[in-house]
């Protein structure tokens, strides 16, 4: 990572291991246990955001073992039971999700109830008391998760969600989102609409009414897919529209210049197009950032990735980030060299 301020370079060069084990299934019961470890490989030329105060640049990936799944379930004819440390992914993960990218991966302790029995439907409830982060960080909570999605339409897939999300650490971050998304597309053309309220939630004293908004469409050729877009965190009452539990690094650029949203909001409008070449998977997209409302644009952006499957087993990669800023932030060059080997 290189960054235009005082602070020196970063460099990270960690593995990250998971082992897991799943039991057989009996009478429909069955149980999973993952242990999850990331170490540096030389040194440690780099702070965590919660340094203070930091000498190189931040990359978000702590060191550290912990337990990262744990949990017991029960599936019967389209319904899931699950209690315990989970993994969470709904729609596109936009809102809930696991930020697989970074070593230390983001999971849940709760309950989830999933429905899939009827024709077309899915319906997810989940009641999360505790939110373990990529930091390494445990937050509090009583959150409220549910979706419904229904895929018998000719446009595609129709959900509407809602996420009460109370944060008993900071009860002013807590928020209820509520919305609506259709995704599909039909022939080429790719398509994907959304819309979404935020309010303050529970014994939150803040002052917040935001809403997100996307509008995305594209084209799907044999190798090759092209999307254009307008994301839009709006400015509404005392901040921006959040989304603490997303898998923020796949929105908004991979420099993670805006994990948090401005108070002004985000516009992210953006161009992208990927494929496949010899084997090799292909992706460059262009971000331009301004505020949702008022002053000058905050910066554009450049992201680039080439990668690799070698076998059922292994995946390398190289991926490239740059940020040129405006008025927002600090120019950021990030680039990283990554290999997966997974097996079961």
């Amino acid at each position: 990572v290189e960054q235009d301020n005082a602070l020196e370079d970063a460099t990270a060069s960690t593995v990250r291991t998971a082992l897991g084990y799943k039991t057989g299934d009996y009478k429909g019961f069955s149980a999973f246990v993952e242990m999850e470890d990331v170490h540096a490989l030389g040194d440690e030329e780099y702070n965590l955001p919660a340094d203070n105060p930091k000498q190189y640049s931040v990359v978000a990936d702590p060191l550290g073992t912990e337990l990262n799944q744990s949990y017991l379930q029960y599936v019967n004819e389209g319904f899931t039971a699950r209690y315990g440390r989970q993994q969470i992914l709904l729609d596109n993960q936009r809102f809930v999700g696991n930020v697989g990218w970074r070593q230390n991966q983001q999971t849940y302790d709760g309950v989830l109830l999933s429905d899939k029995s009827v024709e077309n439907f899915e319906v997810t409830l989940a009641h999360i008391t505790n939110v373990n982060g990529i930091l390494g960080e445990d937050t509090n909570s009583d959150h409220v998760l549910f979706n419904a999605g229904y895929t018998g339409l000719a446009l595609g897939k129709l959900s509407v969600y809602y996420y009460g999300l109370e944060n008993q650490n900071a009860p002013n971050a807590s928020t209820e989102t509520s919305g609506v998304r259709l995704s599909g597309g039909t022939g080429i053309f790719l398509y994907s609409f959304e819309f979404a309220n935020q309010a303050d939630h529970a014994d939150s004293t803040a002052d917040i009414d935001a809403d997100y908004t996307l509008v995305e469409i594209g084209a799907k050729f044999d190798n090759l897919t092209v999307k254009a877009g307008a994301e839009v965190l709006g400015a509404g009452g005392e901040d921006g529209f959040e989304t603490p539990l997303a898998t923020k690094h796949a929105f908004n650029g991979w420099a993670d210049i805006f994990v948090d949203t401005p108070a002004a909001g985000l516009e992210d409008t953006y161009v992208s197009i990927g494929g496949n070449a010899g084997g090799y998977q292909l992706q460059a997209v262009h971000h331009t950032f301004t505020p949702d409302t008022g002053g000058p644009d905050y910066g554009t952006e450049v992201d680039l990735l080439i990668s690799k499957k070698f076998s059922s087993n292994y995946t390398a990669g190289i991926k490239l980030a740059r940020y040129d800023a405006d008025s927002f932030a600090v120019d950021t060059d990030k680039a990283w060299l990554f290999l997966q080997a997974s097996f079961n």
